[in-house]
């Protein structure tokens, strides 16, 4: 498939885009695009940077060759050119691999949402496999994920990964990148030199069954019991819901919210989050948000009764007596669990 890829390269965007992309260079980079140099300034300040992140961390660096970058305008055209290499348009930016390095470019398109991650990912990957080829998959992989990660807080990427069986076999391409972020940051030293001495082989070894090596030097990390209790101490949504609702009934709301919002990053579509969330701040008199979360914990799939019940508690807490009325009613009529406790709190009202 490299092979029908580079064939394709040679020819077709030439013949398609020739007239379209103008090449701009910087530093370590030429970008083929139809921008100007000052409409894709951001995009270029962010390769630089990523690169020098990426030399100070890995070291790979072993020519001063530019890495190549392709930035469509938009997503229609950026569909048409991954179409021309034959590979499947995806609204996720592309590594593009070609059997010559010095024709694999990354390519992406203006207009993604939240293009920072995506772009990290694939330039990374392009920098492992122009400095440090050789390597396993997974091993590539798992590098460019950490580093497309690292910036974002590590509870928001392991929401769905157990801990109780990670790494429990073979090193996985979608979880590697987790033994990376053991790998860069443990204190222990045996472990560190493991990672510097692939990366050492991938830049300065000729010989040719890297791969290899590499597996068999990981094997045995992948069953240790460091790394699993490095793992073990790493908290998960039901870990974050938990201590949330136990701040909460401590009346300890900012500490409450803090893991409140967590489970509500990890798990978006969980309404007990969101419901929670609405009893903390209703408790610190800031009933609009409380409102907002009440409401979110509805669409999301939460009981409507008791739903219902402490939207009516928030306002008539916010002194705002029609509206407590109006969501109490709403409870007496569900006839359930709820309705000697509505009926109470509106017999109270009719005091004001």
């Amino acid at each position: 498939m490299k092979f029908i890829y580079y064939i394709i390269l040679l020819f077709i965007p030439t013949l398609i885009f020739s007239q379209e992309l103008t090449e701009i260079k910087s530093e370590n980079f030429i970008f083929e695009t139809a921008q100007s140099k000052d409409a894709i300034s951001e995009i270029v300040d962010f390769c630089e940077e990523l690169n020098k992140k990426l030399n100070l961390e890995l070291k790979l660096k072993n020519n001063n060759n530019s890495r190549r970058i392709v930035i469509l305008t938009d997503k229609n055209s950026y569909d048409n050119y991954l179409e021309l290499l034959n590979i499947t348009p995806r609204e996720d930016f592309t590594y593009a691999n070609f059997e010559d390095n010095n024709r694999d470019r990354v390519i992406l398109y203006l207009g993604k949402a939240n293009w920072h991650g995506s772009l990290a990912h694939h330039l990374t990957l392009q920098y492992m496999d122009f400095y440090g080829s050789g390597a396993p998959y997974w091993f590539n992989l798992g590098i460019a994920t950490y580093f497309d990660s690292v910036d974002r807080e590590k509870k928001l990427v392991i929401q769905n990964i157990s801990k109780e069986t990670l790494f429990n076999n073979n090193i996985e391409d979608s979880t590697a990148w987790l033994l990376f972020d053991f790998l860069f940051n443990t204190n222990n030293k045996e472990y560190n030199r493991l990672l510097w001495d692939s990366l050492s082989m991938l830049k300065y070894s000729d010989i040719e069954d890297k791969e290899k090596i590499i597996n068999d030097g990981f094997k045995e990390l992948s069953i240790d019991i460091e790394l699993k209790n490095y793992y073990a101490n790493i908290k998960g949504y039901s870990d974050y819901i938990e201590q949330g609702i136990d701040f909460y009934q401590k009346n300890d709301y900012k500490n409450a919210i803090s893991n409140l919002t967590i489970a509500t990053e990890l798990k978006p579509k969980m309404y007990s989050p969101d419901y929670y969330l609405g009893l903390c701040y209703s408790r610190m008199e800031k009933y609009e948000k409380a409102y907002s979360h009440f409401s979110l914990a509805m669409e999301k799939g939460a009981d409507n009764e008791i739903t219902l019940y402490s939207i009516g508690v928030n306002f008539y807490a916010q002194k705002n007596m029609d509206l407590a009325k109006k969501y109490l009613n709403m409870v007496i009529d569900f006839n359930g669990k709820y309705t000697n406790k509505a009926e109470l709190l509106l017999n109270e009202i009719k005091k004001y």
